[in-house]
């Protein structure tokens, strides 16, 4: 990969994680703190979990010594 390819990479990964961190605070406390059961909110937990672990694992796969 050159140089370009790479910046535009790390911007578009630097976007993601700053959208995930946002919603992980965003999305449990205004769009379910009225719901009555925790089903909702769990499943957005584990959704994002694995959204987490998939861009962590393809992050991780552009490291090089």
């Amino acid at each position: 990969m050159n140089k370009e390819e790479l910046k535009k990479l790390r911007i578009f990964w630097i976007t993601l994680i700053f959208i995930l961190v946002v919603s992980a605070f965003a999305v449990p406390y205004l769009y379910f703190r009225d719901s009555g059961s925790f089903f909702g909110s769990f499943l957005y937990w584990i959704v994002f979990v694995l959204i987490v672990i998939f861009s962590t694992i393809k992050i991780t796969a552009y490291w090089r010594d």
